[in-house]
């Protein structure tokens, strides 16, 4: 007769480097040796995996030491993970050690940690280690601790594998998983953290907050997380939570601190889970660490919870990259350069950009076609250059990805300061060809005298002494305003920016209390200071119409020139590769 037929892959853990007979004993004990005070043998009366343990059998009261072999090839300054899964007959401390060597396989040190098996149990023992310089292989040793002759322990499922931490990863297997203690990270209001084999999501712990009802529940890593300025970086933690009949806000916090501990920025990704969703969620968050920085906290945030919820973090990923804006003045064009990457990150389908000031109020920048309020993603990075906004006052960015399903991410910029001219120069920009600008002084009493005309027909009605009134909206602004050049350059600016009739954006001096304004420009008039001929200062009648933002795209940059199309290819083939039209040549942007 036969029974249980079965054909597969093992059931062992990814990435462990001992054959699945050495981890589950299955067939023989032959990859096992008793080092210490204890025989070893195979039983099938209790197994975690499979049908056979490994058994140890005490010689006689004390340490005991069973290894496994052949050595396993390792690298210096990798991590490591050791495990194996014991059941005692007797309540015991137990280590599973992993131990190093060099080329010569001489036993070099040993990473090790201490379990409290209960008896007649399945228990986890980890031991987490980083490969020294010069290891060259490994070995796994088990190692309980007998208080008499004769005592066994049952071992199953053992295995010795590079931690699975994604590549590049700041924060050790331990912080990110919880697989030997919860000392990575630290309640910092309205709860409490341990370590749980309740539930997990990677390995077989994650670390277990439960709420105390009295403030928002937080916690965060205790460990200091090296970063470099201007460098983007992605946290994403792995949360449990039990359904709820009211929606839920959780947070994943991104702390900036300086080299000399103090917070100088909190990046906060606030996520609604939704009323009756209960299990794992992946909360990602991600920013680029400002100039000063040199470290970065990660802390999680479980708002309004009732005494008692509970909740659980794990599989933790702290990698360079993710999505952000870097956003950098451009003072000569009196604009800004803002940075994208990462948005490629999840697979969204849209990305956005807008520019928002003190007060929170919003404005798409403008892009080569139109407005960036809904760009398809073609790549994992690309630069705006954003001529519109405000000089010498804080402005940042807010960068947002999101799939017509509703999925979406968002991020924002450190707050920038695009320096103005001098306090008597307003700049004239044309908003759709960032090239054409200049900047002039105002004379004495040449600030525009605003008017709002009146919209109303006023009728006198026989037998009434006052009339009937029909009034609409009032007009926009209008208002002539008078400025001096000094140069001849100064003179061929200005004409070549008044020359397109195109609407232009006026930034007045930020001490001026005026806002910045779109305007249509009349009639002008160009007129010597002085009566001779040699001296070039003239005055500039500028009559001004306000308007709307105008609708379109901005071609060209306010800094592109040949040179530095020149400066950027090897040749005219290298140029025509490059650009698909005379547009792409002219903005720079590739493929366009």
């Amino acid at each position: 007769m036969t029974d249980v037929i079965s054909l597969g892959p093992p059931q062992t853990p990814s990435g462990n480097l001992l054959p699945y007979n050495t981890a589950s004993v299955e067939v023989s004990t032959a990859a096992w040796s008793a080092y210490t005070n204890a025989v070893v043998s195979r039983s099938s009366e209790a197994a975690w995996e499979g049908w056979h343990s490994l058994v140890a059998t005490s010689v006689a009261a004390g340490p005991m030491d069973i290894g496994q072999a052949p050595l396993v090839s390792v690298t210096p300054g990798v991590e490591y993970v050791a495990s194996a899964v014991v059941r005692p007959d007797v309540a015991s401390t137990v280590r599973v050690d992993l131990r190093w060597y060099d080329a010569s396989s001489a036993l070099m040190s040993q990473s090790d940690t201490p379990w409290s098996a209960p008896a007649g149990t399945w228990t986890t023992c980890t031991t987490i280690g980083i490969a020294p310089p010069g290891a060259a292989f490994a070995r796994l040793v088990l190692h309980p601790v007998a208080t008499d002759v004769g005592q066994r322990w049952l071992f199953d499922r053992m295995a010795l594998r590079p931690a699975p931490t994604p590549v590049g990863s700041l924060i050790g297997y331990n912080i990110a998983s919880m697989e030997v203690d919860a000392s990575g990270w630290s309640a910092i209001a309205g709860c409490t953290v341990e370590r749980s084999t309740d539930r997990w999501w990677e390995g077989s712990a994650s670390l277990k907050i439960t709420a105390d009802g009295t403030t928002d529940a937080w916690v965060g890593t205790t460990a200091v997380i090296p970063v470099t300025p201007r460098v983007s970086y992605s946290a994403t933690p792995m949360v449990w939570a039990a359904a709820s009949t009211a929606t839920r806000i959780f947070v994943t916090r991104l702390t900036w601190q300086n080299s000399a501990g103090e917070d100088i920025r909190i990046s906060d990704f606030r996520w609604r889970i939704v009323a009756g969703a209960s299990g794992w969620f992946v909360l990602p968050s991600s920013g680029a660490a400002p100039d000063a920085a040199s470290s970065v906290r990660v802390s999680v945030a479980f708002e309004a919870p009732t005494a008692g919820d509970v909740y659980h973090i794990d599989a933790v990923d702290v990698v360079p990259g993710g999505v952000s804006a870097i956003a950098d003045p451009l003072p000569d064009q009196y604009g800004a350069r803002i940075t994208l990457s990462g948005l490629t990150t999840d697979a969204h389908t849209y990305w956005g950009l807008w520019r928002a000031d003190a007060t929170g109020d919003r404005t798409p920048v403008r892009g080569s076609t139109g407005d960036t309020s809904q760009m398809l993603i073609t790549g994992d990075s690309t630069i705006v250059e954003d001529f519109e906004a405000p000089l010498g006052v804080p402005t940042t960015y807010v960068l947002a990805l999101w799939t017509p399903a509703g999925s979406s991410r968002r991020t924002t910029s450190d707050a920038i300061v695009i320096p103005e001219p001098a306090p008597s120069e307003v700049v004239l920009k044309d908003p759709g060809l960032p090239a054409r600008q200049t900047t002039a002084a105002v004379s004495k009493g040449g600030q525009p005298q605003w008017t709002r005309r009146a919209r109303q027909g006023v009728n006198a009605v026989r037998g009434r002494s006052r009339p009937i009134v029909i009034s609409d909206v009032r007009t926009s602004r209008e208002g002539t305003m008078t400025l001096v050049t000094e140069t001849t350059e100064d003179l061929a600016s200005m004409w070549w920016l008044l020359e397109t009739g195109n609407v232009l954006l006026i930034q007045w001096p930020s001490l001026w209390g005026e806002r910045d304004v779109y305007v249509s420009v009349g009639d002008v008039t160009e007129a010597p200071i002085v009566g001779y001929a040699e001296y070039r200062d003239r005055t500039w009648t500028v009559p001004l119409t306000e308007v709307d933002r105008p609708i379109g795209g901005a071609t060209g940059a306010a800094d592109r020139t040949w040179q530095a199309v020149a400066t950027d290819h090897t040749s005219w083939t290298d140029v025509s590769t490059t650009y698909r039209s005379w547009l792409g040549v002219y903005t720079g942007v590739e493929g366009t």
